[in-house]
């Protein structure tokens, strides 16, 4: 039985991949929030300085 179920993964290993891709995707919008201000703010001063 231990050979066919040694490359399965188990519950552990499954929250724990579901945890790091959690918490890329806040990563990602974390980055995207950033640069989106970013680009609003030196869109607005463009605009003030018209």
């Amino acid at each position: 039985m231990g050979d066919a179920t040694s490359g399965l993964a188990t519950k552990d290993d499954l929250l724990r991949a579901m945890h790091e891709i959690r918490m890329e995707l806040w990563r990602a919008i974390a980055f995207q929030t950033i640069v989106f201000t970013g680009i609003v703010t030196g869109i607005v001063a463009a605009l003030t300085k018209l």
